[in-house]
C-alpha cells in the first residue's frame, strides 16, 4: 500500500459498543486487538488517509470517551503525541501480564520441583554436572521433545521447554514433567490445549516461569513464546510450570 508523502493514515475498525469506527493504535498487534475484542476474525477494516493539518484523527479504541480537545497540536507533532498516548494506554492495559504472584503456593511448587530433580539425579547415579551439561541437556531435549512435527516442521521455528504439570489440592496426582516444543509464534495459552490432559471446568490454570529462587512469574496466555522471551520471562530450554488449581 503506497501512502501519500503528505498526510496521515490510520486503520479503523467498527466498535461493537457504539457502531462507530475507532482507530487501532499503530503499535498494537492483531492478536492483541482480537484478545481485547477490538477486532473479530471476520471483521472488515478501513484504511483512512487524511490530511495531517486540516483533518483530525479518529478516536482510538483505547479511549474511554469520544471527547475532543480544541487545543490539540497539528501535523507531525500531533502524530507523535498520538503514538505516545497509544503506547501509554497499551502499556497500562498489559500491566497484569507480568506481575510477580504472591498468591501462588511458591514453597509447595519449589518443594515439588526439588523432589523431581532429586528423583532424576538418583536415576543418573548422582553424576556431577559438567561444563557441557547445558548443551547436552538441550540436545537431549530436542531429541525427546514431543510436539506437532508437521505443523512446526523447521527446527528453527520450534521453542523447546520442559513442562512440569502441577495439580494443586490433589495429593493423589503426582506432578509430571516432559520436554515439549511449540512454534515460537504460538500463544502461550496453546500449551493447555496441546499438552494438558482434559481438565475439569472447575479448575483454573496458569503458566509460570521461575524467577531464580525468589518466586514465580505468571506468563500471559496471550503472549507468543518469542514475545515472552523478548520480555525476559522465559527462554529456550527453560522449565515452566503449568499450575492447575481451584
Amino acid at each position: 500500500l503506497l501512502l501519500p508523502s503528505k498526510g496521515d493514515a490510520e486503520l479503523l475498525v467498527k466498535s461493537s459498543q457504539d457502531a462507530e469506527f475507532r482507530r487501532l493504535p499503530p503499535t498494537m498487534r492483531l492478536y492483541e486487538a482480537l484478545s481485547n475484542n477490538f477486532l473479530q476474525e471476520v471483521d472488515s477494516i478501513v484504511i483512512r488517509i487524511y490530511s495531517g493539518e486540516n483533518e483530525e484523527p479518529t478516536s482510538s479504541v483505547l479511549d474511554d470517551n469520544n471527547n475532543d480537545s480544541n487545543d490539540e497540536p497539528v501535523g507531525a507533532e500531533r502524530g507523535d503525541n498520538i503514538a505516545k498516548d497509544d503506547e501509554q494506554k497499551e502499556s497500562a492495559m498489559d500491566t497484569n501480564a507480568v506481575d510477580v504472584l504472591e498468591d501462588v503456593p511458591t514453597a509447595r511448587i519449589q518443594n515439588m520441583l526439588q523432589r523431581l530433580d532429586d528423583a532424576e539425579a538418583s536415576k543418573e547415579g548422582n553424576k556431577k554436572k559438567s561444563t557441557t551439561s547445558a548443551k547436552v541437556r538441550s540436545m537431549l531435549m530436542k531429541s525427546k521433545a514431543t510436539g506437532d512435527k508437521k505443523r512446526v516442521s523447521k527446527m528453527s521455528d520450534r521453542f523447546f521447554l520442559e513442562m512440569v504439570l502441577f495439580r494443586d489440592n490433589d495429593d493423589n496426582q503426582e506432578p509430571s514433567r516432559k520436554p515439549i516444543f511449540m512454534a515460537t509464534t504460538d500463544q502461550v495459552g496453546r500449551i493447555l490445549r496441546d499438552f494438558v490432559p482434559s481438565v475439569s471446568s472447575e479448575l483454573s490454570s496458569m503458566v509460570l516461569s521461575q524467577i531464580d529462587n525468589s518466586g514465580f512469574r505468571k506468563i500471559s496466555l496471550e503472549l507468543t513464546w518469542q514475545e515472552a522471551e523478548k520480555q525476559g520471562l522465559v527462554k529456550q530450554f527453560d522449565r515452566i510450570v503449568v499450575h492447575l488449581y481451584k
